[in-house]
């Protein structure tokens, strides 16, 4: 696998950096992923995430060069199935990697949670292959 620099960092980003330096797709959570009474962990959601880190990956082919943010909002289904996604940023990524990346996270699945209506969390997924 591709290994790449780690990127310099974003002091105005309103997300917390997970940025690992070795991974070229990382992610964070919204701060706002907080957990509530019968939601998913941060810890849990975070971890389904990193999960999904190779299906993510086979979106962008070997041989090319995409650099950029992806910004969504998920609701998951009280099941943990995913109800919704929805681009809230696609920094610079051709809009084939966020089709792909997107249909991909509607078919994740998440630990089930006791919230009737869905529980809604931002993730910002930095794509690094220059």
């Amino acid at each position: 696998p591709r290994r790449p620099p780690r990127p310099p960092p974003d002091p105005e980003a309103a997300w917390a950096d997970a940025w690992d330096g070795e991974d070229p797709f990382d992610g964070s959570l919204d701060g706002a992923a907080v957990a509530e009474p019968g939601a998913p962990s941060p810890e849990a959601l975070a971890a389904a995430m990193d999960d999904l880190a190779p299906l993510l990956e086979a979106c962008v082919s070997e041989d090319r060069a995409v650099t950029g943010d992806l910004e969504v909002e998920l609701t998951i289904a009280c099941t943990g199935l995913v109800r919704e996604v929805r681009v809230t940023d696609a920094e610079a990524l051709p809009p084939d990697v966020v089709a792909c990346m997107t249909a991909r996270l509607r078919d994740a699945a998440f630990p089930p949670h006791a919230l009737p209506d869905g529980y809604r969390f931002g993730y910002r997924l930095r794509v690094w292959f220059p």
